[in-house]
């Protein structure tokens, strides 16, 4: 019966180590995925951020389109040396509208990879957030069913 008790005691401290050494793992996963839950929202933050330079950008290029239109409305008297600067001008324009597209096109493809990577790294970090949530419940509830067995433990 002692040979028995001490069998069952030391199974129960390989065990209470075992859960111990898990219980550290899990703290460390659980810091792993804060950082990258961190990290992650320090990449929307700056996707946020280029996306507001971007928005800045095309505010001050349709505002510059629009000068240049007015510019090309006064114009309509103008000499022929004033018909080649409208030629040079209208030119300019069309490759700022060509720009202008070619940079939205850029910044939503860029957006559109980011918020990609987001989700997909919340997805991520949720479900090992989750599965580290099952296992320390598993390992709580596997607690009060030792303290029965063993009372002697709890003292």
């Amino acid at each position: 019966m002692i040979l028995s008790a001490c069998d069952d005691l030391l199974c129960f401290a390989v065990r209470a180590e075992t859960e111990g050494a898990l219980r550290v793992k899990l703290e460390k996963v659980n810091r792993d995925l804060q950082a990258q839950l961190q990290e992650t929202q320090d990449d929307l933050e700056s996707e946020k951020e280029i996306r507001l330079k971007v928005e800045k950008q095309r505010r001050q290029l349709n505002d510059e389109l629009e000068s240049l239109r007015d510019s090309l409305e006064e114009s309509e008297n103008m000499t022929a040396a004033q018909k080649e600067i409208q030629v040079h001008r209208e030119a300019q324009l069309n490759e700022l509208k060509r720009n202008l597209e070619e940079e939205m096109a850029n910044h939503e493809a860029v957006v559109t990879s980011m918020r990609q990577k987001h989700n997909k790294a919340i997805e991520e970090l949720n479900n090992q957030l989750e599965a580290a949530k099952k296992v320390r419940g598993h390992c709580y509830a596997q607690i009060p069913r030792h303290v029965l067995r063993y009372p002697e433990i709890s003292k």
